[in-house]
């Protein structure tokens, strides 16, 4: 897989857990948790995409 199907995954994967997490708590996904996602995203599929070669 390339780098950016890992960063769709990461990011799909922490969009819908932070959903999920925010319904519970009855709150709106705000821009900063947004940003830290994408972020996040971007630092684990860089890892993979170095250590998967």
């Amino acid at each position: 897989m390339s780098f950016i199907a890992y960063f769709l995954m990461f990011f799909v994967v922490y969009l819908i857990v932070k959903g999920i997490s925010n319904f519970i708590k009855e709150k709106k996904m705000d821009r900063i948790s947004f940003i830290g996602g994408i972020i996040l995203a971007l630092i684990y599929s860089t890892i993979l995409t170095i250590f998967k070669g």
